[in-house]
């Protein structure tokens, strides 16, 4: 069985233009991925936990609510990284003893000395970095000119182009609700 790089392999230089913009996001998507986990367990510096320790190590102490706008998170997201952070021994978390309501985020000693630096939070790589400032404002023009016609064309079909992908084949996944697996769950161990 071919695998699916095997089945739309190209002589170079032959692939599909649309094929070669979607190997480029998604090789965009990996450099950025494998940049991240460069960084270790706090990911990329500029974003997540880095990000969060950046801020506190500006501001050691300050209140969930104040993190959240300044970091512009959702309360709940803001509260998973600051549990994910308080688990490794970087933060901790009270209610105040003036207000009940409010919870006061500290950055400990570790948690100030695993705060990425400034010169960790300047270093991101662009990936498009070859280009120059020229090519760059091309490319910009050339893929809103691609958006703005694709919206266009799916809105006339009556598709939202804003709309994220869908699991393949409905909501169940690839065999749907009644493949072996589910009926054999479901009929305790018989299919």
């Amino acid at each position: 069985m071919q695998t699916r790089d095997q089945r739309h392999q190209y002589p170079r230089g032959e692939m599909p233009l649309a094929r070669k913009v979607g190997r480029m996001g998604h090789l965009i998507h990996r450099y950025y991925t494998a940049q991240s986990q460069s960084h270790g367990g706090l990911g990329d510096p500029l974003r997540g936990q880095g990000r969060v320790l950046a801020l506190l190590k500006t501001k050691p102490e300050t209140t969930q609510r104040e993190l959240s706008f300044l970091l512009d998170m959702r309360q709940q997201s803001l509260s998973e990284l600051l549990a994910k952070l308080e688990e490794k021994g970087f933060v901790t978390r009270e209610k105040s003893q003036e207000d009940g309501r409010v919870t006061v985020v500290r950055l400990t000693d570790e948690g100030a000395a695993a705060a990425p630096s400034p010169e960790q939070m300047q270093a991101r790589a662009d990936a498009l970095d070859c280009l120059t400032a020229e090519e760059r404002s091309q490319l910009e023009g050339l893929t809103d000119k691609v958006i703005a016609s694709l919206e266009g064309k799916l809105e006339e079909l009556g598709a939202d182009p804003h709309r994220g992908p869908r699991p393949p084949h409905g909501p169940h996944g690839d065999r749907g609700p009644h493949d072996d697996h589910h009926m054999r769950r479901a009929h305790g161990g018989r299919a």
